[in-house]
Formats: C-alpha cells, structure tokens, sequence
C-alpha cells in the first residue's frame, strides 16, 4: 500500500505539479484552500506526510500546524513545510510549532521527495 501524501498550496500549478510527481511513488493528494484539508482531517485517510505552504489565503500553513497540533496529529504525521518564506524565523517558528522539515521555494523536487522518504523512514522506524 502507498503511503498517503497530502499537498496543501494554494498556487494551482504548483499543488498540479506536487500531486502529479509526488502522485508516481505515492498516494498524493493535494487541497488549493488550507480549511478544506483541515476539514478533511476527521474524515480522510491519514496522511503519512503533508507537505505545507505558509502564505495561504484564509488560512496560513501557522495555523493548519497549530490545528493539527490540537487534534494530535503532530505525533504521527509528518509536516515538509515547502515555502517562499526565507526568514529564519519563521523557518524556527515552524520547526517549533511541530514542523519535521522546512524548504524554500523554488526547490529541487528530488530534494523534496528525497526528505518526503525520509520522514515516511523515520516513522515507520518509530512503529517497530
């Protein structure tokens, strides 16, 4: 069974692109609008890995982390924050809040898949 991807980015193209290379090794699905992935979260699969813009309208990336957080899918979901955001920070503030990984845009996709693995490795690493 594929492990569940979840892209979360407004920029339509850029959430196309994500879902369809991501979508060749894995489950990928992706939300353009940050509420509709929250609100799938009491009723989808669980993702292994959500890769998560910051800027978003309506809803940044902060508080979809700070979502999860409260619902308690920090402990065994992986979050790749993918994002323009280049201020230390903010990159800090992600990593604290519960972010596993941090990328700036514009990226390597093998870089992200490659971190995309490794985040799917360390979990199924904790499970045994």
């Amino acid at each position: 069974m594929k492990a569940r991807i979840v892209i979360v980015d407004d920029n339509p193209m850029m959430k196309t692109f994500l879902t369809t290379f991501l979508g060749k090794e894995y489950d990928a699905v992706g939300y353009s609008h940050p509420k509709e992935f929250v609100d799938s979260l009491d009723t989808e699969p669980e993702p292994a890995v959500v890769v998560l813009d910051l800027k978003m309208p309506g809803m940044s990336g902060f508080e979809v982390l700070k979502i999860m957080g409260y619902k308690g899918l920090l402990s065994r979901v992986r979050v790749v924050v993918v994002s323009a955001v280049e201020e230390s920070a903010d990159r800090v503030r992600c990593l604290e809040m519960g972010a596993n990984d941090f990328l700036v845009k514009p990226f390597n996709p093998q870089e992200l898949a490659a971190r995309i693995a490794h985040q799917i490795k360390i979990t199924s690493t904790q499970a045994q």
